[in-house]
């Protein structure tokens, strides 16, 4: 058996390739973004009106006007016109280019209007380019505005439609197949008889990884070594992570490992220093990763979490912060194992507190609902005190 930072670190050290692809920029939410790309022109591309009002040239305030004559009128979506009369004015609206000849605007809260022209309120001081967004203020055309390995969020997919893309390069999804094996299973819908029940861990696998960057295929297989070996080699092609849920165990019926040898997919480790899910199986071959997690539904739960979830993320290179949280009441577990204990949070005094919920062995998923995560407590210690910290895997 190995400890679980050296399981953590031969899962993560697996690289396969996952290529790239376009896709329509209304289906790009939440995807990878595969290259960079630039400003198509600066930002904004004119100088642009901040204010309803009128657009002046600040010499005639310098000069002490205070009443504009209007000359014309320019709205956002028209032509740029050009203010002739230094002393008069041209009445604009937000987003309207800045009329020519002008290099300020003083907004309608601060003038009197008449049918010829508008009065400025002299108490209100006034300076040249207020409310004017200047050309390229913001980005110079060709500077990069989205950068690859980006996941793509609302504001990107508007700057994305604002430099004239309709599509994007994006990391394709990972590829999982979901396999549950297991002569006791039946399908949702269908009446157990005594000795059957429903599956769920496929289910809930497919729930705990689900994401735009993860596509997840559902499979069920009998305990039959020779219909495993057929699916593998029909199967392993099109995907790029295998994830089967029991048969790693010690039972009379458990022949995924011995499966796996038989199809060449390489063992890194099988077992781990952990309670619940200790017979968790992990191996690989070129471009195909495999984990074989233990069927119990919270040990699927947890390595689905600890282990699949975070492979995931550093195959994509996203980012994750290990959250801590600390215990709220002390604890004791005297095996030498790391402890992954189910807990609900509450906020207290500003801190996030760990509740530990109490289940019944780790075939009691009736009870993980009420779980919002599990923290992970050392194997070199017996007595966890509250209030000390340890980290905090979410399953919501």
């Amino acid at each position: 058996m190995i400890s679980v930072q050296e399981a953590t670190d031969i899962i993560n050290s697996q690289q396969i390739p996952v290529g790239s692809e376009c896709i329509p920029l209304i289906a790009a939410h939440g995807r990878i973004l595969a290259k960079s790309y630039a400003a198509d022109r600066p930002f904004p591309p004119f100088d642009r009106v901040t204010m309803d009002g009128i657009a002046i040239h600040s010499s005639a305030l310098v000069k002490g006007t205070t009443h504009f004559r209007l000359e014309s009128k320019q709205f956002a979506g028209e032509a740029q016109k050009t203010l002739i009369d230094t002393d008069a004015c041209i009445e604009t609206a937000t987003g309207a280019m800045l009329p020519g000849n002008c290099d300020t605007i003083i907004p309608y809260e601060h003038l009197v209007a008449y049918e010829e022209g508008f009065d400025l309120n002299p108490s209100f001081m006034i300076r040249p380019q207020q409310n004017v967004h200047a050309k390229g203020s913001d980005l110079s055309q060709g500077e990069v505005v989205l950068n690859a390995g980006s996941i793509l969020n609302a504001a990107n997919i508007a700057l994305a439609a604002s430099i004239g893309l309709g599509e994007l390069e994006v990391t394709k999804a990972v590829r999982i197949a979901i396999v549950s094996t297991g002569d006791e299973l039946v399908p949702v819908e269908q009446t157990p008889l005594p000795y059957q029940i429903r599956r769920t861990n496929a289910l809930a696998i497919s729930a705990l990884l689900s994401s735009p960057n993860v596509k997840c295929a559902d499979f069920h297989l009998a305990d039959d070594p020779l219909a495993i070996e057929q699916w593998i080699r029909k199967e392993e092609e099109n995907f790029d992570v295998l994830i089967f849920s029991g048969g790693v165990s010690m039972g009379k019926k458990d022949f995924l490992p011995s499966c796996f040898a038989k199809l060449n997919i390489t063992e890194h480790f099988h077992k781990i220093t952990q309670r619940p899910g200790k017979p968790l199986w992990f191996g690989s071959k070129p471009n195909l990763v495999v984990f074989g997690l233990p069927g119990n539904p919270v040990s699927t739960h947890f390595c689905t979490v600890r282990y699949v979830q975070q492979f995931i993320y550093t195959l994509l290179n996203i980012p994750t912060l290990l959250m801590k949280v600390e215990l709220a009441s002390p604890f004791s577990f005297k095996p030498s194992l790391t402890l992954f204990k189910p807990v609900t949070l509450v906020s207290s005094d500003g801190r996030l507190q760990a509740h530990p919920v109490a289940l019944n062995g780790s075939g009691d998923f009736s009870q993980l609902g009420t779980a919002d995560g599990f923290i992970e407590l050392p194997s070199d210690q017996i007595d966890f005190e509250a209030g000390s910290p340890y980290p905090y895997y979410s399953l919501v």
